[in-house]
């Protein structure tokens, strides 16, 4: 860092870390979270939510095997929930439902990567018909 004139403090405040975020497209209308965005990562589990208006999305993944991708659904312990207006709630786990969460960082304090699912009522039948796409996902959370 340098030192201003006269010793009155720095010019140089040195790296700044970007600013949490995460964001998708719901059904094609972009989301991105403007409240709640809470992370944590205990145990090799990260769990990471948002909310923007009356959407909540939640993802949770295995950190165990470092940055890679993951598939979500078909037995994978890795899950997706997307709660709307109203309480109704979509998921995509480990009997319903799917897509992938790419963990691009993990560090003590942060994690970084993108996601695409395909989400199903959590109640009653699987109508593919009615699947919420999550699409272009993306996320930087603090923990």
């Amino acid at each position: 860092m340098e030192s201003s004139p006269a010793g009155r403090g720095t010019t140089d405040p040195g790296p700044v870390a970007p600013a949490a975020f995460m964001r998708a497209l719901i059904d094609g209308e972009p989301w991105c979270a403007s409240s709640g965005l809470q992370a944590a990562h205990r145990g090799g589990i990260l769990a990471f939510s948002g909310a923007a208006g009356e959407r909540v999305l939640t993802l949770a993944i295995v950190t165990a095997g470092g940055p890679g991708p993951q598939t979500v659904g078909g037995g994978s312990p890795a899950n997706a929930m997307l709660v709307l207006g109203g309480g109704e709630t979509w998921v995509a786990d480990g009997t319903r439902g799917g897509g992938t969460v790419t963990l691009s960082e993990l560090t003590a304090r942060r994690a970084a990567g993108t996601f695409e699912l395909r989400m199903f009522p959590r109640t009653g039948p699987d109508a593919r018909a009615d699947a919420h796409q999550v699409t272009d996902g993306a996320f930087d959370v603090r923990f």
